[in-house]
């Protein structure tokens, strides 16, 4: 979109900040929302990218309609962090 110098925003779908997301989310619930995601990094060290920490997809799909076609959305099946 050449009204917004051909960029979308990026970056701006957290929710929690980071410290934040430590103290308030849990392990239970971290466990739930990632089944049927491969991963071997869902642990407390990783509670800060929780998908609990982040926007629900269709709040910045809604957010950021006026900047970018959005052709497709994707859902994680693998996940991988250094530890």
């Amino acid at each position: 979109n050449t009204d917004w110098n051909c960029s979308a925003p990026h970056g701006a779908g957290r929710i929690l900040a980071r410290n934040q997301a430590f103290k308030t989310l849990d392990m239970e619930e971290f466990e739930k929302e990632m089944e049927g995601v491969y991963s071997t990094s869902v642990c407390k060290s990783t509670l800060d990218e929780a998908p609990m920490a982040y926007k629900d997809k269709d709040v910045i799909i809604n957010a950021i309609q006026e900047t970018a076609v959005i052709l497709d959305t994707v859902k994680p099946i693998l996940n991988i962090k250094a530890n």
